[in-house]
């Protein structure tokens, strides 16, 4: 997962190299840290039909960790992430 500031700067370096790359939007999500907190996430946005193109652990703070995740669709992921948590 790449964050940057020139977004045509990076897909020129990315295709000179002949890299693979996706373009998507990322939503962060705050998760229990322990064993399985992740899975409550992913589990969620499978239940929604959002497709995972990629994660970023992001921090930790006392007994929660924070990702990025690079989906499909950021609304319903979003919505999805939003439902769980009220």
């Amino acid at each position: 997962m790449l964050f940057r500031s020139d977004d045509d700067a990076t897909r020129d370096v990315l295709k000179a190299g002949g890299y693979n790359y996706y373009e998507g939007e990322s939503v962060l999500a705050e998760v229990d840290d322990r064993p399985g907190g992740m899975l409550s996430v992913l589990e969620r946005l499978g239940a929604a039909g959002v497709n995972v193109y990629g994660h970023l652990f992001t921090g930790r703070w006392g007994d929660r960790a924070t990702f990025a995740f690079v989906v499909d669709d950021a609304a319903r992921a979003r919505a999805a992430l939003e439902t769980a948590e009220s």
